[in-house]
């Protein structure tokens, strides 16, 4: 389709554990592994990297790189709202919230949780019925974008 996509995953130093749920070192973390696999498999591992802290340490395509392809890029999509390192995400001037958890909003309505919906300038998610006058869930000033 005449894009040129890349993949940055951010790793909160909470993920960071292996089978058995003790922690492990950021070097050692069975992830890395697993996303350089699925990567490959889809042939784009060149232009991947884990972020891990917000830049403490990378995988894959370093930090430096990450912000370079971050500078250039039209389009951001950001699911679940992962990416917050803000050399990256500042740095792309169209950004997508794809929202996995249509409580979310419910969140930041209620407890003022700042869930990052205000810095995207497209929102979409699979809660369907959220925006519906049915729906209780709510909109946060958004309008969710849904395939009716």
């Amino acid at each position: 389709m005449g894009h040129e996509v890349y993949v940055i995953a951010e790793v909160n130093p909470k993920r960071r554990h292996d089978s058995n749920y003790k922690p492990v070192r950021f070097e050692d973390w069975e992830g890395r592994r697993h996303f350089e696999s699925l990567a490959k498999s889809y042939g784009v591992w060149p232009r991947c990297g884990l972020v891990y802290n917000r830049g403490d340490a990378n995988y894959g395509m370093s930090l430096a790189d990450a912000i370079k392809v971050a500078k250039s890029s039209d389009l951001l999509i950001n699911i679940s709202g992962k990416v917050i390192t803000p050399e990256i995400f500042e740095n792309v001037q169209c950004r997508v919230l794809i929202d996995l958890a249509p409580a979310k909003p419910r969140f930041h309505s209620k407890y003022g949780i700042d869930q990052g919906f205000d810095r995207h300038q497209h929102f979409f998610t699979v809660g369907l019925n959220i925006g519906a006058p049915t729906c209780d869930i709510p909109t946060c000033g958004l309008t969710p974008i849904r395939n009716n």
